[in-house]
């Protein structure tokens, strides 16, 4: 089985478990309040933050490119309403390898193609856009929705040319679901 399936194997159960459970399966509900938009938001900047320092130590410029990543850590202060500052590598999940970097990259891309779901909900949500609530994140993610087939097919190659671990890479993606499902947010300033 090739670490494509196996990853994909192995993270099923916290990907229903994200979609089913905590601040994230609320997302696409109607009684979504700005509080709940909001404190979604914290913890996707918590694991961007946590996330986005290893991916670019430990995986190639030439790859990121191709897969469509980029920082998304600015669009979530947009959304916030807070100015951004470069934050200081956040190290609660430790992504300490290229593996690890390469899992929580598997995460951050494919949330791209939810996004796309999220974003047009969110617009046609009256309580959140009469709130003045901005959207920035899920509209830059959304339109990396169609980098998914780069990424996909750059993936197995990044993983042998780093020598990354199957377990690592297993590891990295299980701990970004988990801190989506069960980070609770805290406030930034």
């Amino acid at each position: 089985m090739n670490i494509l399936s196996q990853l994909k194997s192995a993270t099923q159960p916290y990907h229903n478990e994200l979609e089913c459970r905590g601040i994230f399966s609320r997302l696409l509900s109607s009684q979504l309040s700005q509080e709940e938009y909001r404190a979604a938001l914290l913890v996707l900047l918590g694991l961007h933050q946590n996330a986005e320092p290893a991916i670019i130590r430990f995986l190639a410029p030439d790859f990121l490119s191709a897969a469509g990543f980029e920082s998304f850590i600015p669009f979530i202060y947009q959304d916030l309403g807070i100015r951004y500052s470069e934050p200081a590598d956040a190290s609660e999940l430790g992504f300490a390898n290229a593996g690890e970097s390469l899992g929580a990259l598997y995460v951050v891309m494919g949330s791209a193609l939810g996004s796309r779901e999220i974003i047009r909900h969110l617009r046609q949500h009256r309580g959140l856009r009469d709130a003045g609530e901005r959207f920035a994140y899920y509209t830059a993610l959304s339109e990396k929705a169609d980098s998914w087939k780069s990424f996909m097919a750059g993936f197995e190659g990044e993983f042998v040319r780093t020598g990354a671990d199957a377990d690592a890479v297993i590891r990295g993606a299980i701990a970004a679901f988990r801190y989506l499902t069960e980070q609770r947010p805290t406030e930034v300033s």
